[in-house]
């Protein structure tokens, strides 16, 4: 009731202060602190400060769209407030753990985040204004254009904007909620599927520091393991990891807030009308990255392709790593495969129930090198995964040809049935060329010359021939001979015979 949330947040708060309260007579305090430390804090008593000099900063890559932390060295801006923190309300000194050659290299500022950081929230917030493009706002630091595109993508994706940036009404019922656009419209799709209580626990979850510490060793992936601990409190066991019981009652705190909100507004209890956190937590972290739904490469593999192009994987085995789908919800995005560190099981049925929208079929017809001949079939994706194919019997003539000239580009002109006769045509039309022989104007044979107009001179041959192994019965002399209208054939024989009968 409103007594026991107002019971928790004032523990929350008395929590918070015991960390900045002075020490008692007598006793010497230490205090670990974040970066946060260097400008929004003010702890009484502090007189010695000892700083590493590194920080932990998030870095967003518009090409993976994921963000990942790094360690990197302090600015000496940085590294001057920290020493502010000593000295502030009586003499104090800083013991910096580096050089003073390492500190002449230490750069004058820090990066901006608006540099660096993901600018989904930022372009969102943009959008409610009816700033639709960052050019009509003056900035100190412009954002960059291939996060801003990406952040752009991602809502468009979400149903927050419409093509032109537009904000639409979902977009702004997401921007109230205070949360990162996806785990808004987590929330308000929670809200939509009768699962509002546990998208609250999983924006929780997700957005505060892991819930369970693991002992060395140990891990396990599964955010169903953080709803479990967080729904269990103290009663919930496991032998490998313990829980942040503070974390818990934070994230409690902000769920409730969260559904009381959310209730309020869709006017009905929508809380408790599912709630199979097994079953249900894959699908709505679907609905918040739906790029990365990940399906295993090969079976024993930890290795997932993810439905926004990307690769993912567990560096170890663990039990999540059997499951053919899955939803990535937190990532590093560092390497060409990023490390999965929180994850769901979801089902085929469940996606197409509640993410139609990101199901398509298309027919491809196209070279695979593999095979090395012509593929064509008719492919169920998600995204850009491929979930199911069925090969098509009668494909279209045209692009089966087409597809055929794509591998014999990848293969280049010596995959063609090429023999002594057919060499010896091609070098005397390029020597007539070079000459300018007859005053003719010849056609350009080279190998360049030939790949880039294979679709002008070979397309119309290709006719039946969908592999590599079938390339030897083309006619490729009927298709040198007709890039030369009648008069060259004969001047070709009279200007560059085949040979020459002398005294």
């Amino acid at each position: 009731g409103p007594r026991g949330r107002a019971a928790r947040v004032l523990l929350w708060l008395m929590e918070q202060d015991r960390a900045i309260r002075p020490a008692e007579p007598g006793q010497r305090k230490i205090v670990l602190a974040t970066s946060i430390a260097e400008t929004s804090l003010t702890i009484e008593g502090i007189r010695v400060v000892v700083d590493s000099g590194w920080m932990r900063v998030p870095r967003f890559s518009p090409g993976t769209g994921m963000s990942r932390l790094e360690t990197v060295r302090v600015s000496k801006a940085s590294a001057d407030q920290r020493r502010g923190r000593a000295g502030r309300l009586c003499p104090g000194v800083c013991y910096r753990l580096w050089s003073e050659t390492e500190n002449r290299g230490l750069a004058d500022y820090s990066t901006p985040e608006i540099l660096s950081a993901d600018l989904a929230p930022l372009v969102l917030e943009m959008a409610v204004w009816g700033a639709s493009e960052p050019d009509g706002l003056d900035w100190l630091d412009p954002p960059p254009d291939g996060a801003f595109q990406s952040a752009r993508k991602l809502l468009l994706q979400l149903g927050a904007i419409d093509p032109a940036g537009i904000v639409t009404t979902h977009g702004r019922e997401m921007a109230g909620l205070g949360v990162h656009p996806r785990l808004a419209h987590m929330l308000l799709k929670g809200r939509e599927m009768g699962r509002l209580k546990l998208a609250c626990e999983l924006a929780g979850i997700l957005s505060d520091r892991d819930i369970l510490h693991f002992s060395p060793g140990a891990k396990d992936a599964d955010i169903r393991l953080r709803v479990d601990a967080l729904r269990k409190g103290r009663s919930f066991r496991t032998s490998d990891a313990a829980v942040n019981q503070g974390a818990c009652r934070r994230i409690r705190i902000q769920s409730e807030h969260w559904m009381k909100m959310l209730r309020e507004d869709a006017g009905k209890d929508a809380a408790d009308a599912g709630n199979d956190p097994d079953r249900d937590t894959g699908v709505l972290l679907a609905t918040a990255y739906p790029d990365r739904v990940g399906q295993r490469r090969s079976t024993g593999d930890l290795r997932y392709l993810l439905s926004g192009g990307r690769g993912a994987r567990f560096f170890d085995y663990e039990p999540l790593a059997s499951e053919e789908l899955l939803v990535a919800a937190e990532l590093d995005g560092a390497g060409p495969d990023a490390r999965i560190y929180l994850a769901a099981p979801v089902r085929l049925e469940d996606l197409a129930a509640h993410l139609p929208e990101r199901f398509s079929e298309s027919e491809v017809i196209r070279w695979d090198p593999q095979s090395e001949s012509v593929e064509a079939r008719f492919e169920e994706r998600f995204g850009g995964l491929v979930l199911h194919r069925r090969f098509i019997e009668k494909p279209n003539p045209h692009e089966v040809a087409k597809a055929m000239l794509d591998g014999i580009r990848r293969m280049g002109l010596a995959a063609l049935p090429w023999n002594r006769r057919l060499e010896n045509r091609r070098a005397r039309v390029m020597f007539l060329r070079r000459e300018k022989g007859g005053g003719l104007d010849w056609p350009d044979l080279s190998e360049e010359r030939l790949l880039e107009s294979l679709d002008v001179w070979l397309l119309p041959f290709l006719g039946g021939i969908t592999r590599k192994a079938q390339l030897q019965r083309l006619d490729l002399r009927g298709a040198l001979t007709a890039m030369l209208s009648w008069d060259r054939q004969k001047a070709l024989d009279a200007l560059a015979p085949t040979h020459m009968v002398v005294p």
